[in-house]
Order: C-alpha cells, then sequence, then structure tokens
C-alpha cells in the first residue's frame, strides 16, 4: 500500500481570475470582464491597449514581454532573488524596481572610465624661516606665547591648591611662582628622563655614587615635583571642564603645524593612544596598539611619520560621537587639507562608498582595506570566492571597490588607483603581481604606527600623573619627533638621528652650569673655611595665625653620610657644593688643616 498522499481534488469551477489568465477572450468578453471588475486600476483603460489577453495580441505579447525582460536583465546587473520573496525569477520588475535611465552611476559596472585625474594644487613646503639649529625647530612648537599660557594657568592652580590645604607642611606652602626661564629648564629634564631611564622619578636626585645625574644641578627634586603637580592648561575664563584642560595643548600643536608646515599629497588617518590605567570616562581600549589602554588620539599624519592634525576623542562627550562617527572624523582631521587634490589612506574602520565619494566631491582620494558589511558594497564582489592571486573590481561613481586574494582574501576600497597590477619581489624572492591600490596602501598607511614607534624610543610619562599632564608631555614629545622631521628635511644640513637631535636641543634647554675647578689638598688648606648661616629662608604659619620667616634647616652632612639625622642653620660655602654642618662635625672635619670659625 502506498503511503503516497491522494491529490486533493481541485474545484470544477475555476475562478474568474484563473480563467481570464488561461482562456484566450475575444473584445466583447473583455469588455465584459472589465465592467464586472471591482479593480479600479482597469477603470478607463481602452480595450485596444489589453493586447496580451486579445487573441489576436497574444503571440506578439509573448514575444514583447521577453524583450522587455532582455531589457530589465541589461538593466539591472545582477537581481538575486530570496524564496521567502513573492517576487520570482520570472515577474517582470515593477515601476519602483525599475532604473532610472538617467542614473546610470547608481549601478556597479567592470568599466573604469569613470575614475578621475585630480592634479595636486598645493607645495609641500616649510612656511617660515628655516631656523638654525635643532633647538629653532623645537622652538617652532614651544613658543613664548604657549609657554607663557602655561606658566599662568599654571601659577592659578598652585594658588588654588596652596589655599585649599590644611597642612601646614605641605611642599605647596613653599610654591614660589613659576617663569618661562624655569619652565624650560623643567621641560628639558623632562626631555632628558627619556634619555636617561631610570624606574623612580626619585632617582634623578639620589647623590649615590650609582644613581650621580645632572638633575639636582637644575632643578630641586621638591621644586621638579610641585611644578609637575601643579602643571595646568585651562585658560583664565575657559569653563574648567573636563575637555578644556587639555584644549590648549591640542589646539595650539595644530595650529602650529598649519602656521608652519603645508604637508606633501600623500597623508595617512589612524588612532593612537596615550597610556592612562586610571579612572576615566573615556578611557579606550584598542587591542593592536602598543598601549592598548589609555586616551585614544586620532591622528592625520604624513608616511614618513610627521604629524599633520591631533584629535582626542571623548567618548559621548565628543563632538564627533553618535551616528556618522568616522566620516566626521575624517571631515575635522582634513578640514584645511580638502580641495587639493590629497591622496589619503585609511584602513577599514573608516572606508566606505559613502566616504569615498564625499572626498571624492572634494577632490581628495581616498584608498584603504574595506570593511565588507559597509553598506553599498558590490554584492558580486564581496561573495565572489577567488583562488591565490586572483582578483576582482568593480566601479561607481569614480570609486572602485575590489577583492585581492593572497595568503587570504582582502577587501579594498580606491578612487584614485584602478584594478592595475604591479609585479613586486616579496620576501622569499618570489615575484607575484600585486594590485597598485593595495601597494600603494601598504607604502602610505604606516606614519601613525612610525611616530609611535619613534616615541616609544625615549618616553618621558610617568605613572600617577593627571591624564592632561600625560597629553602634554604626549604633546611636547610629538613637538621633538615633529621638529626632527622638519630639521632633516630643510635644514640643509646632514640628516640628525633621533637620539642625536634629542641630546642637541637637551643641551640647550640645559645650559652648562660653572662647576669649581677641583684643587689639590694643600691649596684647600690655603682657604680660610668658616660656618655662615643658610641665606635660603621660609614663610611659617601657626595656629593662630601669625606667620613668620624662619631660616631654612638643611641635614648635617657628616651625620647624613652616617644614616644620622641633625638639623642644622649653618654651612660651609668654601666647600664643593656648600655642605650643611653642625658646629661639631664641622671643627672634626676641618681642625686637621687648622681652619676656624673666625
Amino acid at each position: 500500500m502506498s503511503n503516497n498522499p491522494k491529490p486533493t481534488k481541485r474545484s470544477s469551477e475555476p475562478s474568474t481570475s484563473r480563467v481570464a489568465r488561461r482562456k484566450r477572450l475575444n473584445s466583447s468578453e473583455v469588455e465584459e470582464f472589465l465592467r464586472d471588475s471591482d479593480e479600479d486600476v482597469y477603470a478607463g483603460s481602452d480595450v485596444d491597449d489589453l493586447d496580451y489577453i486579445a487573441d489576436e495580441g497574444d503571440a506578439s505579447s509573448e514575444s514583447a514581454g521577453d524583450e522587455e525582460e532582455e531589457e530589465n536583465v541589461e538593466a539591472v546587473p545582477e537581481q538575486r532573488f530570496d524564496a521567502s520573496s513573492d517576487q520570482t525569477p520570472s515577474s517582470p520588475p515593477t515601476d519602483l524596481q525599475q532604473p532610472s535611465r538617467t542614473a546610470s552611476t547608481t549601478r556597479w559596472t567592470t568599466n573604469s572610465s569613470s575614475m578621475r585625474d585630480i592634479s595636486f594644487t598645493k607645495t609641500n613646503e616649510l612656511l617660515v624661516p628655516p631656523p638654525d639649529s635643532p633647538r629653532g625647530y623645537v622652538d617652532l612648537f614651544l613658543t613664548d606665547d604657549y609657554l607663557q599660557k602655561i606658566v599662568d594657568s599654571s601659577n592659578r592652580n598652585a594658588d588654588n591648591i596652596r589655599n585649599s590645604t590644611q597642612f601646614r607642611r605641605s611642599r605647596i606652602t613653599n610654591w614660589k611662582p613659576l617663569t618661562i626661564e624655569e619652565l624650560r629648564i623643567f621641560i628639558g629634564l623632562l626631555y632628558h628622563t627619556g634619555t636617561a631611564k631610570m624606574n623612580r622619578l626619585v632617582d634623578y636626585w639620589k647623590s649615590h655614587r650609582l644613581y650621580k645625574s645632572v638633575f639636582s644641578d637644575y632643578m630641586s627634586r621638591n621644586r621638579f615635583q610641585l611644578i609637575l603637580r601643579c602643571l595646568h592648561f585651562v585658560e583664565e575664563g575657559d569653563d574648567p571642564a573636563r575637555m578644556n584642560k587639555c584644549k590648549m595643548i591640542i589646539n595650539t600643536f595644530n595650529e602650529t603645524m598649519d602656521r608652519i608646515y603645508y604637508p606633501g599629497r600623500n597623508l595617512s588617518l589612524d588612532e593612537s593612544m596615550v597610556l592612562f590605567r586610571g579612572r576615566l570616562i573615556f578611557r579606550q581600549y584598542i587591542k593592536g596598539k602598543r598601549h592598548k589602554y589609555g586616551i585614544k588620539l586620532y591622528i592625520l599624519s604624513e608616511p614618513n611619520g610627521t604629524i599633520i592634525r591631533v584629535h582626542v576623542f571623548a567618548s559621548t562627550m565628543d563632538e564627533t560621537s553618535g551616528p556618522g562617527h568616522t566620516e566626521k572624523i575624517v571631515e575635522k582631521l582634513l578640514q584645511n587639507n580638502l580641495d587639493s587634490g590629497h591622496a589619503v589612506f585609511m584602513d577599514n574602520f573608516y572606508n566606505s562608498y559613502s566616504l569615498a565619494t564625499k572626498l571624492l566631491d572634494r577632490n581628495t582620494y581616498c584608498t584603504g582595506t574595506l570593511n565588507k558589511k559597509r553598506k553599498d558594497n558590490p554584492s558580486e564582489v564581496i561573495s565572489k570566492k577567488l583562488k591565490k592571486g586572483e582578483n576582482i573590481s568593480r566601479y561607481r561613481n569614480g570609486v572602485h571597490i575590489g577583492k585581492w586574494k593572497d595568503k587570504r582574501e582582502l577587501n579594498y576600497i580606491s578612487s584614485q588607483f584602478a584594478d592595475q597590477m604591479q609585479e613586486i619581489t616579496n620576501k622569499c624572492g618570489i615575484v607575484v603581481l600585486k594590485p597598485l591600490a593595495v601597494l600603494q596602501y601598504n607604502q602610505n598607511m604606516s606614519g601613525v604606527d612610525l611616530q609611535d614607534q619613534m616615541l616609544s624610543y625615549y618616553p618621558c610619562e610617568r605613572k600617577t600623573l593627571r591624564w592632561y599632564v600625560k597629553i602634554f608631555i604626549h604633546g611636547i614629545m610629538m613637538s621633538m619627533t615633529n621638529a626632527r622631521q622638519l630639521y632633516n628635511k630643510f635644514s640643509g644640513k646632514p640628516s640628525l638621528s633621533l637620539y642625536d637631535f634629542r641630546e642637541k636641543v637637551i643641551e640647550s634647554f640645559l645650559p652648562e652650569r660653572q662647576i669649581e675647578p677641583q684643587v689639590s689638598q694643600a691649596s684647600q688648606q690655603s682657604k680660610n673655611h668658616r660656618l655662615t648661616k643658610i641665606e635660603k629662608s621660609k614663610e611659617r604659619f601657626f595656629s593662630t595665625g601669625r606667620k613668620a620667616t624662619v631660616t631654612a634647616r638643611k641635614d648635617c652632612r657628616n651625620y647624613y653620610s652616617n644614616k644620622k639625622r641633625v638639623n642644622t642653620t649653618m654651612e660651609c660655602k668654601q666647600c664643593p657644593n656648600t655642605p650643611p654642618f653642625c658646629i661639631d662635625c664641622f671643627f672634626d672635619l676641618h681642625k686637621f688643616a687648622g681652619f676656624s670659625n673666625k
């Protein structure tokens, strides 16, 4: 017995619409059918126009229908039909699906004739007279006006901290106003911490023979830490909002680059990180960066690592956040470089067909990798399975989207390069073909990564710093590397490595101090050593509100070397480095030479 179900018996009286489709009707029957129909679409129609159901027009309507379908197949390049869709492959498209006769650029084609040729209309040049020395190039960034703003803001911040402190013996009570000259020395010492690396900041002031350095010759440890604590970058009258604490730093850097330098044609856009593991509402995480946690910077740079423009990303508080975030970032960083014929290289975080067309309208090329899930990608490229070495390309409105496979498939986009293939020799010595767009992307995209690499050689950052101070230190480090790039390019002198360039700049920030020459013991005995009061004084505040000026006390050098502590107000100015001594130790150390305190 068969398990096949019995076929359902069809009704012997088919519906009127089915008869209309199957039975050949004459003109009178068609008229009668239209009068009985409730469909408004046929009201007012002319019977002569309905040849596709009339007896005499049946054969011709079939061929006309085939021709119309063939026309639609040519107009719509590759229509895909889903099984769940009401539309079938044999059904003709409706009016909404018909492509516009004038909108031929809405289709992806294999013709590259829509690619545009845009000329670079600017000149890569230094916009100011070239300085004579490495220090002069750094001073283009660290101008007197900029440093004066930092000095004024830091002094205001120090006064606020001192007025709010509750501890009489806090170091902030000894604050003295900061000056531009002292700030330059402070910056020079900061630079030097990247050259002479020590694990802890206080190690630079150790008097032990293993840690002897020049830091104590220029600034005391307490003063250095006080300046580091009081550094501030909010101009007077500005809202003390979170992002305003670094606005002066970033704006000054961007304005300086706009004022002194115009970049070459090729630019790259990528993100970088300033290391920060503290609590901050806009702290970011980027897996592939040297510093995975920190403050995200969007950077426009040249392929050689010269930074052109920087934007600090403040997460949801940022002006570029929300829908279209990546396009807003690109527009903000390129605001002064559009309509000039630049070629921008970006990765798949930014690139899309929409962005490429917008940049092309502003005479700016765009090349880079492409996320396969982006809107408007050509489906025949994204879904195509390639063999190793194969490439597929499609064009639309001057934008080229392609896929190339080497070890793995790579989707790319370019409005500058078509599907030209170029021979290269890989590291195994094998000659292979690679798309020109991919080759140019690899050559020009590494500007930000190169800058991060150079900054990692001589880091000046320290732990436990406030986030905006880290932005400042990162800013002066970027200024150093940019100054070195400009020096090597425009000075006309032999190129300097980053180490040699830093050394010359640090030497100019920390001028040589006069050091007393070492004399023999006989010459020392001829001096008349005597104890004098320490000239340094400080103000003390008593609980009654009374203020008094007292002589500063120091630890006796003799007791200190024996790991004991005795305070004294006396020192010997005739001894090297003016050591402090109590009276007993002074005579014990000088009595054999016959010195007195007369």
